[in-house]
């Protein structure tokens, strides 16, 4: 058996639900990224007992009873050393629950030499019941579209309130270009009025989404966000992603979240506001406007950048294309309005599964 175990993993963005509607006997399905920061770093060794170092109280008890069940789940007596080297926190909208849970039944698996499927390992610390994007940010990487569950009187998943007990399958994952990157406006620590959100309430009071809504944001994701993927398409992505932000249930979210949005976009419309400042021929702060003449021969006329939110957080997010959005700058002027319990990141997605280091 290993010495030790390291698993890095990082956070993910979930871009929207693509169909919270049990129509036909299927609903949810979803679509986001994984991420390459914020990070989390977990380094796993033998114990005979039970010992959580690192982080805050809340996530090592998170983390506690993870390792508690699985060790059960697997018949191990003994115990596990876990040392939480780099962590984010949780109800912020990046998905740590997950990255936690995969991470720490990877580890224990990989240490005490049992083979055991990832697919089983969210299914022993209840992940992916809910939606699948954070679970193939773990496993696979990129750009990940999930298929939902079946749902029903007669099915695990009856409403959408329940957790489903397997992951759901995937439909695509997709390489993301490595020039577009992505800006993270995320708080230092949950906020009172997330942290407490019914998220079983939120979605039985607010579904099932319209059909007809639902249809708007399919179409955008299979013949809009996903073929401007595929064509590297910066500007017709931003284009069919905004289009899909405020639908569904995300719109609740938004709503949930007002005041916080209309600071922040505010603080972007202040620095779009701003004449355009020359830095080469090819290089420039923003686009100011729709309508700017500036790009007419070099871009698409197109207003960006723009605010979205990560499901059921408060981390929102902007994604920026290197060569065209000085990111120094944008930085440097987000940090100097924001209220200091806020981050600015500006981070890749992470085209590949967690990093697995494994110690003899």
């Amino acid at each position: 058996m290993p010495k030790k175990v390291i698993i890095t993993t990082a956070g993910r963005l979930h871009f929207n639900s693509l169909k919270m509607n049990a129509v036909d006997g299927r609903g949810c399905g979803g679509i986001g990224v994984a991420l390459k920061d914020p990070a989390l770093k977990i380094i796993f060794s033998l114990a005979n007992k039970i010992v959580i170092t690192g982080a805050d109280a809340m996530l090592r008890k998170k983390v506690e009873n993870f390792a508690k069940n699985f060790l059960l789940y697997i018949g191990v007596n003994r115990g596990i050393n876990i040392k939480i080297i780099k962590f984010f926190p949780g109800k912020v909208g990046l998905g740590s629950g997950t990255q936690l849970g995969m991470s720490v039944g990877r580890g224990i698996s990989l240490l005490y030499g049992k083979k055991i499927s990832l697919r089983l390992i969210a299914e022993i610390t209840k992940r992916a019941g809910i939606s699948g994007i954070g679970y193939y940010a773990f496993s696979k990487g990129g750009l990940i579209v999930d298929g939902g569950y079946w749902m029903g009187k007669t099915e695990a998943k009856k409403t959408f309130a329940d957790h489903n007990p397997t992951p759901p399958p995937l439909i695509a994952r997709y390489s993301f270009p490595t020039n577009w990157k992505v800006l993270l406006l995320t708080p230092k620590k949950s906020l009172p009025k997330i942290s407490s959100l019914d998220e079983a309430k939120l979605f039985i009071e607010n579904t099932p989404v319209p059909m007809k809504e639902i249809g708007v944001i399919c179409t955008n994701v299979l013949m809009g966000i996903i073929p401007s993927l595929q064509e590297k398409d910066y500007f017709k992505f931003i284009e069919y992603l905004s289009k899909i932000g405020n639908l569904g249930t995300k719109k609740v979210e938004l709503e949930l979240n007002y005041n916080l949005l209309n600071y922040f976009n505010n603080k972007f419309s202040n620095l779009l506001a701003r004449k355009l400042i020359r830095l080469s021929a090819n290089k420039y702060y923003w686009q100011v406007s729709s309508d700017s003449k500036v790009f007419e021969k070099k871009y698409p006329s197109r207003k960006i950048p723009f605010l979205m939110l990560s499901s059921l957080g408060t981390t929102f997010y902007s994604i920026l294309l290197d060569g065209y959005h000085d990111f120094d700058y944008i930085k440097r002027e987000l940090k100097r309005g924001l209220p200091n319990d806020w981050t600015v990141n500006l981070t890749s997605v992470n085209n590949r599964p967690a990093k697995i280091d494994i110690l003899q």
